[in-house]
């Protein structure tokens, strides 16, 4: 009601003290005197209260459609599965070619929840490990022992996954703005192409998330993340790269060589998986691009294709 707001002004008669009492909570606040051209506008506490409460609200609507904005795109080019990775994983104590298998592992992952399922109906189990990720039995074991239970453990229903590092399925108005697509076709199509011999450049590459531009899909700098325009972006060069995941710069050009040699099909066209972007002369200052087909959270996935020319047919 009106008596709940606004303010009464009292004189004590006996010290001859003034001061305000809020009508709603009985607050007592001090008056004080200003000096001020005439037109001059003023805002209670009451009142600054109430414009902070409608700012929240405008945030908060402001979320919730940036949030109906980013479920609305489909970016149908790329697929509509994808799960999600937080950003700022790095995988820490785990070997790159593992990185690739958890990253592969989690294709499986059911919708809106955090189990592994072979199908629909069908959990994942522990032993199913060595033929779904095509691995002899001794290697299914040590991936697991570096990845369990830190990302993934074993339930009476199966596996189930870390949900605080992979989630598929709904989000909460804050969590899409800290997180990576990843595509589930692209990355099935990519695992079951490469050479297992190759699992650790993925791996290289998915242990750097920090690094990737999320609108570009370009390896950057950790602080120009977030950055969408592309010439204030600081660009990792090949071999800072190198650098960053421990390879020998002086054999760089191999390790371009086999960037190079891994494709994947992308409806019926072989595409790269990282593409390098540099003047044709010096590899060590080429610029790393990742295919949006495996990963991508931006708005215009085309433009980081035609900046990476990874839809050419490689021949």
């Amino acid at each position: 009601t009106m008596s709940e707001y606004g303010y009464e002004f009292f004189t004590d008669s006996n010290s001859g003290e003034s001061f305000f009492i809020h009508r709603g909570t009985g607050e007592v606040i001090p008056p004080v005197t200003h000096t001020v051209p005439q037109g001059t506008f003023f805002v209670t506490p009451e009142q600054q209260e109430e414009n902070r409460r409608r700012h929240e609200a405008a945030e908060r609507r402001q979320l919730k459609e940036d949030l109906r904005s980013y479920q609305r795109e489909n970016h149908s080019s790329l697929g509509k599965d994808f799960y999600f990775l937080p950003t700022v994983e790095t995988f820490d104590g785990i070997s790159p070619e593992m990185v690739t298998r958890l990253i592969y592992l989690n294709t499986f992952l059911h919708l809106n929840s955090n189990r592994l399922m072979l199908t629909q109906r069908t959990p994942l189990s522990r032993d199913d490990l060595p033929k779904v990720l095509k691995l002899s039995r001794s290697t299914a074991r040590r991936f697991w022992n570096m990845i369990s239970p830190k990302y993934v453990c074993e339930a009476e229903s199966g596996l189930v996954v870390n949900d605080k590092v992979f989630k598929r399925g709904k989000l909460n108005n804050k969590e899409h703005l800290q997180l990576m697509k990843f595509y589930i076709d692209g990355v099935r199509t990519l695992y079951t192409a490469t050479d297992m011999g190759k699992h650790n450049r993925l791996g290289d590459l998915f242990k750097l998330l920090p690094f990737v531009n999320i609108e570009w899909n370009l390896l950057c700098y950790p602080e120009y993340a977030a950055e969408k325009d592309l010439d204030k972006i600081k660009l990792l060069s090949m071999a800072e790269f190198c650098r960053l995941i421990g390879y020998d710069v002086a054999h760089l050009n191999d390790l371009v060589s086999t960037y190079r040699s891994i494709t994947f099909n992308v409806r019926g066209r072989k595409e790269l998986f990282c593409s390098m972007i540099y003047d044709g002369v010096h590899n060590s200052e080429a610029k790393i691009c990742i295919n949006p087909n495996i990963l991508y959270s931006g708005t215009e996935p085309e433009k980081v294709k035609v900046l990476g020319a990874l839809c050419r047919e490689m021949r």
